[in-house]
C-alpha cells in the first residue's frame, strides 16, 4: 500500500550524522556549569522548508532568530545543520527542564519533524509529527519538557493544541464513488474549527483543502479504486480561535475502504472482501497475511493442521508449516524498519523490530540483501538477544556500497528451525537523489507574469560518488502523465501553468517532485466603448456618463486612464464643451501589457434666430 513519504532513517547518538548538502554546521563546546548527572541527547531533525529554533530553560537560543533570521548557537554544546530541504538541530549537554520549539519559513506547506531522546541508559524515545506552514504566518511553537526522575517518560512533548485522532476515509456513491473524510473531534473545548489538507500522487507537498466546522468533510475527489484514478492523501488539525494549530492527524489514502493497508486495487487482485479487513475470519488483516506472514488471506488455516493462522502467530508456531503447532513455541521476528518509505542512510540507519520467544532464550542475527528472497545476504551483526527490551540496531552504512537493500532477520532458539523474515520494503544505501534545476527564458513582465513565450530548460547533477543521471522528466497536467526531458522546449500557453520535474540516478534514487510556476501574458486588455461611440453627436446641455470595458483574459487589469481632449478625468460623467471631443482610454494588465482605444464624437448646439 502506498503510504506517505516520512523521513530519513537517520538517527544521530555520540556521533555526527549528515545528509545532503550543508549551508552550514557549528559544534560548540562549552559546558554547563553543573554537567547534569545524565548522558544524553536530544536532536530534533526536520524535512521541508522551515529552519527550526530551541530556547532551553535558561532562555539561551540555538538555531534560527525569528527577528534576523540568522543563525545562532546560544545553548552550550550545540550541533546545527541546515540543508536545502532537512536538517537538525542536536542538544549534547541537557538539563532538566522545559524547552520551546518554534518553526520559520516562507513556503505554504507542509514540514515534518522528528524527536529522538537516547540516554546512557539506552533508553530510546522517538516521536515523529506533522504540521503545515501557512505564509506570512507564525508556526504555534511546542515545548518538550527533560526530567531524569522520570524513568518511564524522562522526555515528553507539550503542544497548545492536541493532535486529532481517527481519521478515516471512505467512499461514499455520489453519481460515482466520492472521498469522504471523519474524524474524531477535538478533545480541546477552543477548538472552534478544522482545516482539511491534501496531497495529491506525485505532488510534493499537501495543500489546504478547505476548512470545516464539524468532524467530517466531503470532498469532490474521486475514490481511487484502481490504477486508473489517483489516489490522494488526506490530513486535518485542530484550530482555535485566535490561529493557534494542532500538527496532522493520522494520514489517510483514499484507496483502502477497510483500512487494512490493502489497496482497493490489490484486494480485487487477490480476490479479498473490499469492506472486510480480515476475508476468512482468522484474527488476521489480509494485508498482514499477504505483507506480513505471507498465508492465505481467504484460509483461515492455510497450513490444513486444523489451527487458524491467527491462534499460530498468537502462539508462536508456524502457520505454514503443518507439522508447526501451537505449544512448539517457535520464536518469532517481524521488522518494523525499512518499510520502503523514504528509507535513505548516508553513514547509518536504525534497523527496528518486535520479536517474541517465550522462553526468552532466542538470539538474532540481521542481514542485508538485494533482494527479498534466498536469504544469501551478508551479516551485519549475529547474536543480538531476543531477551533485549531495545528491539533496534543502528546499523553503519559509510562502507556499504550504494544500493537498495532488504534486511532480513533469522531468529533462533537452538530448539526448532530458524525463522527468517525480510522486511517489507528496502532501505536506499548512499541514496541521495539528483538535483534538477529549471531555468526559464523569457521577456519578463510585471508581477512575475512573462510576456512571450518562455523556453524551459532542466539540468540535473548527481552527488559526487553517485551513479549519474538516469533521467529527467516533466509533467504539466499535475502530475497525471509524465515526459521523459530531452532538451529545452518551448511553453507558449497562455495562463498559469505549474510544471513538476524530476530526477532519478542510476541506483535508482528519485528526487522528490519540484514545482514551477509559470505565468505568461502575451495579450493586452481589451478595451469597449459602449457611450459614447465613434461619431455620435450628442446636444449640448446634457451631462455624460461614458460607459466603457476593459478586460484582460489571463493576467486581469491592474489600472485605467480615461481621458477628454488629453485631460485625465476622475469621474466618468462629464460636461464637455460644444464642437469635436476626443475620450481616450489607456488600460494595464498585471503582466504590464498596455492597450489604448480612442474614439471622437461632437457636441452639437442650436441656433436662435431673430424675427
Amino acid at each position: 500500500m502506498f503510504k506517505p513519504i516520512r523521513f530519513r532513517k537517520t538517527l544521530c547518538f555520540m556521533l555526527t550524522c549528515i545528509v545532503g548538502v550543508a549551508v552550514g554546521f557549528v559544534t560548540l563546546g562549552d559546558t554547563f556549569a553543573d554537567d547534569p548527572p545524565l548522558q544524553r541527547v536530544v536532536s530534533i531533525q526536520y524535512d521541508g522548508g522551515i529552519r527550526p529554533s530551541v530556547v532551553d530553560p535558561r532562555g539561551r537560543m540555538s538555531g534560527i532568530n525569528l527577528a534576523t533570521q540568522a543563525v545562532e548557537y546560544g545553548i552550550p554544546d550545540t550541533e546545527i545543520f541546515f540543508g536545502t530541504d532537512h536538517g537538525s538541530i542536536k542538544l549534547n549537554t541537557l538539563a532538566d527542564g522545559t524547552y520551546t520549539v518554534s518553526v520559520y519559513g516562507i513556503y505554504e506547506e507542509d514540514y515534518k519533524i522528528e524527536i529522538i531522546y537516547m540516554d546512557e541508559n539506552e533508553k530510546v524515545i522517538n516521536i515523529e509529527f506533522q504540521g503545515f506552514h501557512h505564509k506570512n504566518e507564525d508556526v504555534t511553537p511546542f515545548t518538550f519538557t527533560l526530567d531524569e526522575d522520570n524513568l518511564e517518560t524522562p522526555l515528553i512533548i507539550n503542544h497548545p493544541v492536541p493532535s486529532l485522532r481517527g481519521l478515516l476515509v471512505n467512499p461514499v456513491d455520489d453519481q460515482g464513488f466520492k472521498t469522504k473524510l471523519t474524524w474524531d473531534a477535538s478533545i480541546d473545548s477552543e477548538v472552534i474549527g478544522y482545516n482539511i489538507y491534501y496531497q495529491p500522487r506525485q505532488k510534493p507537498f499537501f495543500k489546504k483543502l478547505d476548512q470545516s466546522t464539524n468532524n467530517q468533510y466531503q470532498t469532490d475527489h474521486a475514490w481511487s479504486a484502481d490504477a486508473d484514478t489517483a489516489f490522494t492523501h488526506y490530513a486535518v488539525s485542530a484550530i482555535k480561535q485566535d490561529g493557534t494549530e494542532s500538527f496532522f492527524s493520522n494520514i489517510e489514502i483514499n484507496n483502502d475502504r477497510d483500512h487494512d493497508w490493502l489497496t482497493d486495487e490489490k484486494e480485487t487482485e487477490l480476490g479479498t472482501d473490499l469492506n472486510n479487513p480480515d476475508t476468512d475470519g482468522d484474527q488476521l488483516t489480509d494485508f498482514r497475511e499477504y505483507n506480513n506472514y505471507h498465508t492465505d488471506p481467504l484460509d483461515p488455516d492455510t497450513d490444513g493442521d486444523t489451527h487458524t493462522d491467527g491462534e499460530e502467530i498468537q502462539a508462536g508456531s508456524n502457520p505454514q508449516d503443518p507439522d508447526s503447532v501451537p505449544g512448539d513455541r517457535i520464536p518469532s521476528i517481524e521488522i518494523i524498519q525499512p518499510d520502503g518509505i523514504n528509507d535513505i542512510a548516508d553513514v547509518s540507519y536504525t534497523i527496528t523490530w518486535t520479536d517474541r520467544d517465550s522462553d526468552d532464550d532466542a538470539q538474532i542475527a540481521l542481514y542485508y540483501d538485494t533482494d527479498d528472497v534466498d536469504q544469501n545476504g551478508t551479516l551485519i551483526i549475529e547474536n543480538l538477544s531476543e531477551d533485549d527490551e531495545a528491539d533496534f540496531h543502528i546499523w553503519e552504512t559509510a562502507q556499504i556500497p550504494e544500493g537498495n537493500y532488504y534486511i532480513y532477520a533469522v531468529i533462533s532458539d537452538q530448539s526448532n528451525e530458524p525463522t527468517v523474515v525480510y522486511s517489507s520494503g528496502f532501505i536506499v544505501i548512499g541514496g541521495i537523489p539528483p538535483i534538477t534545476t529549471i531555468t526559464t527564458i523569457g521577456t519578463q513582465g510585471d508581477n512575475e507574469w512573462f510576456v512571450t513565450d518562455v523556453e524551459i530548460e532542466l539540468s540535473a547533477e548527481d552527488n559526487e560518488n553517485g551513479t549519474g543521471i538516469l533521467k529527467t522528466e516533466y509533467s504539466l497536467n499535475d502530475g497525471e502523465t509524465w515526459q521523459v526531458y530531452q532538451e529545452p522546449f518551448i511553453l507558449d500557453q497562455e495562463g498559469t501553468t505549474i510544471i513538476l520535474y524530476q530526477s532519478a540516478d542510476g541506483a535508482g534514487n528519485a528526487e522528490i517532485p519540484k514545482e514551477q510556476t509559470i505565468k505568461i501574458d502575451k495579450t493586452p486588455p481589451t478595451i469597449e466603448f459602449t457611450f459614447p461611440q465613434e461619431g455620435d453627436q450628442i446636444s449640448h446641455g446634457e451631462s455624460i456618463s461614458i460607459e466603457y470595458a476593459v478586460n484582460d483574459e489571463y493576467s486581469s487589469v491592474a489600472s485605467s486612464v480615461i481621458k477628454l481632449n488629453g485631460e485625465v478625468l476622475t469621474t466618468a460623467t462629464i460636461d464637455p464643451v460644444p464642437g469635436a471631443n476626443t475620450l481616450t482610454i489607456t488600460a494595464e494588465d498585471q503582466a504590464g501589457n498596455t492597450a489604448e482605444e480612442q474614439i471622437n464624437f461632437e457636441i452639437t448646439t442650436e441656433t436662435s434666430i431673430d424675427n
